[in-house]
């Protein structure tokens, strides 16, 4: 069985600017299938948010992502899509209230700390599942 370390994790945030912006600040467009795969043989574990009924246009993104996860071994861990992964500061982990869609940057009041929307999301979404990855684990064996 192979171990995964955290320099072979990622966070990943499914969006409308960027298809895909990982925790790594990079932001991906292309064809689905490519994407997906890249991030299955690049990563040992993969985390993403879920997202909710109402969100068109994804489904597509999570079936191939899952299906080269398969393919390559990689984990993938499905982070709650109520989770404050826009909302939460990556840096000291304040979470402010609403934050519309429209705005693409925000400074956190407690820490100072300046963030893109997408690459803080990602960032957390990291964090948090890296958090759940032992019980991911233990559903799986």
């Amino acid at each position: 069985m192979r171990t995964w370390f955290t320099e072979e994790s990622i966070g990943v945030d499914v969006g409308r600017k960027s298809l895909a912006t990982l925790s790594s600040g990079e932001k991906l467009e292309g064809s689905v299938p490519s994407i997906t795969k890249k991030l299955a043989f690049t990563y040992g574990v993969i985390c993403v948010e879920t997202l909710g009924p109402s969100i068109h246009g994804f489904k597509r993104f999570f079936t191939h992502l899952e299906e080269h996860c398969k393919d390559s071994g990689a984990i993938l861990v499905k982070v709650s899509r109520f989770f404050p992964s826009t909302r939460k500061c990556s840096a000291c982990g304040t979470v402010r209230g609403r934050v519309p869609l429209k705005i693409r940057e925000w400074t956190c009041v407690a820490c100072g700390a300046k963030h893109d929307r997408d690459i803080n999301a990602a960032k957390n979404i990291l964090a948090e599942g890296l958090r759940l990855l032992p019980q991911v684990q233990r559903k799986s064996c």
